[in-house]
């Protein structure tokens, strides 16, 4: 009766928090999440860079401008299948503001949910890697 009573209470205690991985996974989820708020506002300029790309009117200009475009569409589409772990609450810091939508969790196991949350960050790092290269590029192509 005592192990019952044991097993009851060891099963009804248990949350997301308590979960080593999942605790893991949303460590990842907030990294990526950073990089996310870091190089949004970036991201938020390249319409006006392509802009002034254009008025250069060089095939490198052209070039830049259309890979800050697949750019801009590949941080948009991360951001479409960005999505918070189950059991963690995400909350809004009064003034702070960033735009993504509060994409559902797929229903995973732990130690899938660690892994999808660790390429989601692999994919975020590969944008900001691509995203400073070109803004680099960009600013000695508007010298």
């Amino acid at each position: 009766m005592l192990a019952a009573g044991i097993a009851v209470v060891a099963c009804s205690s248990k949350t997301p928090k308590d979960n080593p991985v999942l605790v893991e996974a949303n460590k990842v989820h907030l990294e990526a999440e950073a990089i996310q708020e870091k190089i949004e506002p970036e991201i938020e300029k390249i319409d006006s860079l392509k802009n002034l790309l254009a008025v250069r009117k060089t095939a490198k200009a052209d070039s830049l401008a259309n890979d800050l475009t697949t750019l801009k569409a590949g941080f948009e589409d991360w951001e479409k299948n960005f999505f918070a772990v189950p059991g963690f609450e995400h909350t809004h810091e009064e003034g702070h503001e960033h735009h993504h939508d509060h994409t559902p969790a797929p229903e995973l196991p732990a130690d899938k949910m660690l892994e999808v949350q660790k390429e989601i960050k692999s994919n975020i790092e590969s944008i900001e890697a691509r995203l400073n290269k070109l803004l680099a590029q960009t600013q000695e192509v508007l010298k």
